[in-house]
This record gives structure tokens, sequence and C-alpha cells, in this order.
């Protein structure tokens, strides 16, 4: 009867002979033997577009497309602040031509929280669309267009326009943000959460935000 071999003691040995001089150069503080280099030649090297990040979780850094997040749940940083930057609108506002971006801008943000500066300055008092009480304005109506031609020195109104009207909850305890009227000028400047647009009623569109304190957001 022919006894078989023992491959494990056979590969024991093997590996035993291979990894030897590897350790004892590295103990010494020499170099791997020459076979050493062609065994590890079809490594890949880590990618260039890779980074090691704190607890050995590999991100792909952001390319400036957007973030990512690495297998172990970590967010790249630096694209998490852009993708939760605030949105932004300043500038003047008015009736007409002037209405129509911050209009959009606030029903695309519809739901979000959004940082506003804008003012308004009137030509003539009659032109400014608000309701105020003592602790500010409530409200602002921008019109957009007529679908009827105006006589002359006739205001805008929901007979012969189209606008979207702007309305301030003040159900909470006053806040940073706020629509004020001051000399004559209507601002809006802070944070402000868009709690939604409906319409149209009587051709008007109607939005409403709530203001807030910068350390709420």
């Amino acid at each position: 009867m022919v006894k078989e071999k023992d491959d494990s003691s056979t590969e024991k040995k093997f590996l035993s002979q291979f990894m030897f001089p590897v350790l004892l150069a590295l103990l010494v503080g020499g170099s791997a033997p020459w076979w050493v280099s062609l065994l590890s030649a079809g490594e890949s090297p880590k990618d260039a577009s890779e980074e090691l990040v704190p607890g050995g979780a590999v991100n792909q850094i952001n390319n400036g497309d957007g973030f990512n997040i690495s297998a172990s749940g970590d967010v790249n940083v630096n694209a998490l602040a852009e993708s939760t930057s605030t949105p932004t609108f300043e500038g003047e506002i008015g009736h007409y031509e002037m209405s129509q971006p911050f209009t959009d801008f606030v029903f695309e943000n519809q739901g979000k929280v959004v940082l506003v500066d804008v003012y308004y300055n009137p030509v003539t008092p009659d032109e400014l669309v608000i309701a105020n009480n003592s602790f500010g304005v409530d409200y602002i109506h921008l019109w957009h267009e007529c679908f009827e031609p105006l006589s002359l020195n006739e205001n805008p109104s929901v007979f012969k326009c189209t606008g979207t009207g702007f309305s301030l909850d003040r159900s909470e305890t006053p806040q940073d943000a706020d629509f004020t009227l001051i000399r004559g000028t209507f601002r809006a400047q802070g944070y402000f959460a868009i709690r939604g647009c409906d319409g149209p009623h009587q051709g008007s569109m109607g939005c409403t935000l709530r203001p807030l304190n910068p350390e709420d957001i």
C-alpha cells in the first residue's frame, strides 16, 4: 500500500522557507529579496482619487461634483458643507420685472430655510402694497404683470393684474429675521423658513414665511 504524501506538511515547510528571508531582512533593516518585489508588482497602488480617513475608512475625494459617503458611513466634510449651504437671495425687489427673481426663489425653496436680504424703495408711497402693525410689516404684495392696461395713475389690482403676496408668520416669539418699513423703504432681512405657497386666489399666489434666529439654524 502506497502512503499518500502529506501536502499540508509540505505547504508549511514551503511557507516557512518563503517567509524567513523576508522577516530577517525587515528585522536587520535590509531590503527584502528580489523576488518579493516581483510578487508585490501585481498589487494595484492606492488610487490617487482616494484618501484614508480616521478609523481606516477610505473615502473618494470630492471633485466638486457632489459629496461622497464611504462604506463605513463617513461623509466628506467639505462636500457636506456645500450640500447644506443655505439658499440666499439679496438685492432690490419691486413690481413687474423686479418681482420675478425673488418670487421664483421663494417658490423653488418651499419647505427650506433661506437667508434673505432684500429691499424695496418705492417711487411713491401708493406703489407699496403692505399690511403692517406696531411690530412691523406682516404682508407685502408684488405684482408680476397686468392682463389689462391700467388707466393713468391707476394702481395695479386683482381686477387687472396677477402677483404674489408674502405673509410673515408671527405666531411665535419675536425673532431676529423680520419684515420692516423704515422711512418708506421695505426690508426683509434674516433667516426665514418658507412654509409654502398656494393659489392662485383672485389671480394671485400666496406664500408664508416664518422668521428665525441665526442660532436656530
